[in-house]
């Protein structure tokens, strides 16, 4: 494991808001630490949403849904599903996601393109995606001004939605890493962290209480869940 691994990214994100700045800073390539076994499980159907603005329902459903799509903005790509999320739009932002862990995969991804293509300042995407909690001042307050640069980075990077790997899940809380292609270490495999907590019926970014999210990893081709579609 080379010791200046990610360096750049590390050092980037000291909160979830550098999630942008991150990509422009990704330097050096390292080996990371192992990632956990490929998630798994069978569909079953959880109790669905009583009220709430989403109404989405839930389920235990790990795997992308069959109607899998792509959306495209500034030569970004991103996935998205009109049954697991983003469902209906929230405030002007696309929202409502399956209490399930496949959508809090959808959720994470779609955080990352409206911090990266929106159309909006990147604050206040992170101030609608973002739960009320101690770590958000300091998220706020690191945003970047603009998200303008950052696709071209991105792709220089070598980077696209690869899937996510779900660490744990409840139905309240879940702990993910978004997995992207990259050129720029020996796997071909990035995860970043996030972890996403349900409320108000729907999924939120929770920092924590420092406004950091984790270190990204180096993941391996068998160790996460792949988008198709």
């Amino acid at each position: 494991m080379k010791k200046n691994a990610w360096i750049g990214l590390v050092v980037a994100i000291v909160a979830v808001a550098s999630l942008i700045v991150a990509v422009l800073l990704l330097t050096a390539p390292r080996g990371g630490d192992d990632a956990g076994g490929t998630p798994s499980a069978a569909p079953t159907t959880a109790p669905g949403v009583d009220g709430g603005y989403c109404q989405v329902g839930g389920s235990d459903e790990v795997n992308p849904p069959a109607d899998l799509a792509w959306e495209a903005a500034r030569g970004f790509t991103w996935p998205v599903s009109s049954s697991v999320g983003p469902t209906k739009e929230r405030d002007g932002y696309p929202a409502c996601f399956e209490r399930s862990p496949a959508g809090a995969g959808l959720f994470a991804a779609t955080f990352y393109a409206e911090a990266m293509v929106g159309s909006g300042a990147p604050v206040d995407a992170l101030d609608f995606y973002t739960v009320e909690s101690p770590g958000k001042s300091e998220v706020l307050r690191t945003a970047p001004a603009s998200n303008e640069g950052a696709t071209e980075s991105w792709a220089s990077a070598g980077m696209t939605f690869a899937g996510y790997r779900i660490d744990e899940y409840t139905e309240d809380r879940v702990s993910l890493y978004v997995v992207v292609t990259t050129s720029r270490n020996a796997t071909g495999y990035a995860g970043f962290p996030m972890t996403v907590v349900w409320e108000d019926d729907d999924w939120k970014m929770r920092p924590k209480d420092d406004g950091s999210s984790g270190s990204p990893i180096d993941v391996t081709s068998d160790d996460f869940v792949r988008w198709v579609g």
